[in-house]
C-alpha cells in the first residue's frame, strides 16, 4: 500500500501493454489486483493505444534506450525519444537575460550573449569533480552535499548531472535525518519531474508527499499544505477516492 515491493504478480493482461517514456496510464497495485488507470484521453481501441512506463527513474534519452535495450529488447521510438524529450543537457543560465544555454552550443538563442571561458571553465570542474564523486561507493556525504550546492549556482536543475546529484542528495539526506538538505534536492529533483512525468503520475505524487511530509517536519505549514494538496488531487485521480492510500492521506487534513 505504501508502494514497497512484497512479492511478484504475473499479470498477462498489463504485461501486453507497451511502453512510453511519456505514458498515458499508470499502473496501480490494490492488494492482489491491479488497475490500469488512464493518465488523459486515450483513443479508440485503448488497450492498444495505452502506454505505460517500464521504469520509474528520470533519464535521458540514451540512457533510457540502453536500458530498455538491455532490460527489454527494443529500442524505444516513443515521442519523448525521437524528439529527444527532455534533453537533459548540460546547461547554464545566460548572464544577460537568464535564459538556459546549452553549452554544447553557448550562445544565448534570445540575447546572443555568449556564455564566458571562466563559466565554462567552472562548469567543468564541477562536473568532473561530481562524476568522480558519484562513481565511488563509498564517498563521504559531505562531498556529496557540497557538490550539489556547488551546482545549484552553477546550472540548471535540468542538467543531467544536476538531477543525479539531486537523487543522491535527497537519499543522503533522507538517512541522517537532514530535512533542510532533503528539501532542498526535493524541491530541485521536481523541476525535472514536471517536465519529465505527466502532470499526474503516481512518481510525481510520490515527490510531492514526501515533500510534503519533510516540509511539516520543520514546521513550514503553509509550503506543506500547498504541496501535500497538490499531492492529494493526484492520489485521487490515479488510485481513486476508495484506495486505502487515498483515505489514509485524507486522513491527514481531517
Amino acid at each position: 500500500d505504501f508502494q514497497e515491493s512484497i512479492g511478484t504478480g504475473l499479470f498477462l493482461a498489463l504485461s501486453s501493454i507497451d511502453h512510453s517514456c511519456r505514458p498515458n496510464a499508470n499502473v496501480v497495485f490494490k492488494g492482489r489486483s491491479v488497475e490500469v488507470r488512464a493518465l488523459e484521453s486515450i483513443p479508440a481501441q485503448a488497450l492498444e493505444n495505452t502506454r505505460i512506463t517500464y521504469f520509474s527513474s528520470l533519464y535521458n534519452t540514451t540512457e533510457r534506450r540502453k536500458i530498455l535495450k538491455e532490460q527489454f529488447y527494443f529500442t524505444c521510438n516513443c515521442r519523448f525519444c525521437v524528439d529527444d524529450c527532455p534533453s537533459l543537457a548540460p546547461t547554464l543560465s545566460c548572464s544577460g537575460c537568464c535564459a538556459l544555454v546549452v553549452i554544447s552550443d553557448p550562445t544565448c538563442q534570445q540575447c546572443h550573449v555568449s556564455l564566458s571561458e571562466s563559466r565554462l571553465k567552472d562548469y567543468f570542474s564541477w562536473s568532473d569533480r561530481t562524476e568522480t564523486l558519484l562513481s565511488q561507493e563509498n564517498c563521504p556525504t559531505s562531498d556529496i552535499l557540497s557538490a550539489f550546492k556547488s551546482g545549484l549556482s552553477l546550472c540548471s536543475e535540468t542538467d543531467n548531472l544536476m538531477i543525479k546529484i539531486a537523487e543522491e542528495t535527497q537519499k543522503r539526506s533522507l538517512a541522517t535525518g537532514d530535512m533542510d538538505q532533503y528539501v532542498m534536492a526535493t524541491q530541485t529533483l521536481l523541476v525535472a519531474h514536471r517536465l519529465f512525468y505527466p502532470p499526474n503520475s503516481i512518481i510525481l505524487w510520490n515527490s510531492l508527499a514526501l515533500l510534503s511530509k519533510a516540509l511539516f517536519s520543520l514546521e513550514k505549514i503553509e509550503e506543506g499544505r500547498k504541496v501535500f494538496g497538490e499531492a492529494l488531487n493526484i492520489l485521487k485521480l490515479t488510485y481513486g477516492e476508495e484506495h486505502f492510500l487515498h483515505k489514509y492521506m485524507l486522513s491527514y487534513v481531517l
